[in-house]
């Protein structure tokens, strides 16, 4: 048993993980938001800007969501979806190193349980 105590992974890099795990969230969640304030904006810009108009009208709803929505008006938006995807990649990643984490853990208690058994 002694030798798979080595491959136990230690608590603190369990809390360093869950700490990036907290941090990369946050920025998900806060790229998030910018994205849904800048599409906002984007709406407001089109519909006031006389240079959007269609016909002398503004645009309507469904061509500002096909024309500009994704990327924004000067590509703003493509950017911080491109950083949303990252962080929603990593984060994944992440939430996977902690899973082997605790499978690994859950590995050592069994054998650790049976080596207990086998003894007595």
């Amino acid at each position: 048993m002694d030798k798979l105590d080595k491959f136990l992974p230690y608590f603190d890099d369990i809390l360093k993980l869950i700490e990036k795990i907290k941090s990369v969230r946050m920025q998900k969640v806060l790229t998030d938001l910018e994205i849904k304030n800048e599409v906002a904006n984007v709406y407001k810009v089109t519909v006031a800007d006389e240079r959007f108009f269609v016909s002398g009208k503004p645009p309507s709803a469904v061509y500002v969501k096909n024309t500009w929505e994704h990327t924004g008006l000067q590509n703003e938006i493509s950017k911080m979806r491109d950083n949303y995807a990252r962080c929603s990649v990593e984060l994944a990643y992440l939430e996977n190193k902690l899973s082997v984490y605790r499978d690994m853990i859950d590995v050592w208690r069994t054998l650790s349980a049976n080596e207990r058994t086998n003894i007595v």
